[in-house]
């Protein structure tokens, strides 16, 4: 394993498309590696551009330093960036870790990582995220809760393996099908009153463009229910919502597993549904489980966030890594959108990176002279 004594990460920015989606990207990318206890320098190659919100709020987290060039002493640091620097490439750098965003690919020279989608950044910016470890214990007295908007999600993007359910449709078929086991708030008084009160025996529905839970709460709140539905986004499956819920203890009932590294386990740390029938028999399945599956799913939705969501995992994963050049993968909305045919059963993504690479040894051995 390398030794990171140093504890010191590089990062550089230089391309429009770290930019995207508010400076989530760049966001995500600094906060992983300040979470994981490195001192980082960020560099931002930009000119006179309009640096995105959340971009420049990374470089305002604790631990974390913008700079105009690279350190001197480089030896033993991370080198992380979207476009390579010719004039950085010779330093000795303990890794060199290129950001990418082609997920569907297959990677038969090569191990990439896949960066674990994060935790909403707002959760940082409020602190919620520092009682995390606290809020595992809390009271649970949801069944299964499912807060977010509906608007928009009604279209069907990803259909590999099978095509998803849209989240617009997976409430309108909960609401036809079981009507007496689904409680949908409607209104101000209905969610003071489960906020006080909680609902054990029916899953609740909170759409957020009529009623917001605020963010300050959202996870205190998420904590409480034992259950946390997690349909897909609108163009890529992978939403913040899920990884919150397993963070602070609640079981996922979803229908994109396959879109962790590794897969998420049906009836391990998730409940899985694809169809109609299978929606209905994954919600039933939760309503009736008993306590001592609830509490063992529970604690197997932890140990899977803490062994491959957490940026400590991910720095872990980084520092074992066989190459000392890596690229790290990111899941954004638009290279699905603009790529969603590519996804198939060769794609990192659905093989994971463990089965990624079987002739990386042949690129190590044009690059060095010799398989290390």
């Amino acid at each position: 394993m390398v030794n990171l004594g140093k504890r010191v990460c590089f990062l550089r920015f230089s391309s429009d498309s770290m930019l995207a989606e508010q400076g989530r990207l760049v966001y995500w990318v600094v906060n992983t590696f300040a979470q994981a206890g490195l001192k980082c320098f960020v560099q931002m190659n930009y000119g006179d551009k309009d640096i995105p919100r959340l971009a420049e709020k990374a470089v305002q987290l604790p631990g974390v330093e913008i700079v105009e060039k690279a350190p001197r002493d480089s030896d033993g640091a991370l080198y992380v960036f979207d476009v390579p620097d010719p004039k950085l490439v010779g330093n000795k750098w303990a890794k060199q870790i290129q950001l990418g965003f082609d997920v569907f690919s297959v990677y038969p020279f090569q191990k990439p990582l896949i960066l674990p989608f994060p935790i909403h950044p707002v959760h940082y910016e409020h602190g919620t995220t520092e009682r995390i470890e606290t809020l595992r214990s809390s009271m649970k007295d949801i069944r299964i809760l499912f807060s977010g908007d509906f608007r928009g999600y009604d279209k069907t993007w990803v259909t590999y393996p099978d095509a998803k359910l849209p989240r617009a449709r997976i409430v309108e078929i909960l609401r036809e099908k079981i009507p007496d086991r689904v409680f949908f708030v409607n209104e101000q008084s209905q969610l003071d009153s489960l906020l006080i009160n909680g609902c054990t025996d029916r899953c609740v529905l909170i759409d957020t463009s009529r009623l917001w839970i605020d963010d300050r709460i959202w996870l205190q709140v998420l904590a409480r229910a034992e259950f946390f539905l997690a349909p897909p986004g609108i163009v890529m499956p992978m939403c913040h919502n899920i990884v919150e819920a397993m963070a602070v203890g609640t079981v996922p009932i979803t229908n994109y597993p396959e879109w962790f590294d590794p897969d998420l386990g049906d009836g391990v740390e998730c409940l899985c549904f694809g169809d109609a029938p299978s929606l209905i028999n994954a919600v039933e399945c939760a309503l009736a489980m008993p306590q001592d599956c609830l509490q063992a799913m529970r604690r197997h939705a932890i140990r899977y966030y803490e062994q491959h969501l957490t940026p400590e995992s991910f720095v872990r994963k980084v520092q074992g890594h066989p190459s000392p050049n890596i690229t790290v993968l990111l899941l954004t909305e638009k290279y699905v959108a603009q790529n969603t045919r590519r996804l198939g059963p060769r794609s990192v993504l659905i093989r994971g990176v463990d089965k990624a690479g079987r002739w990386a040894w042949v690129r190590e051995l044009l690059r060095f002279g010799r398989g290390d």
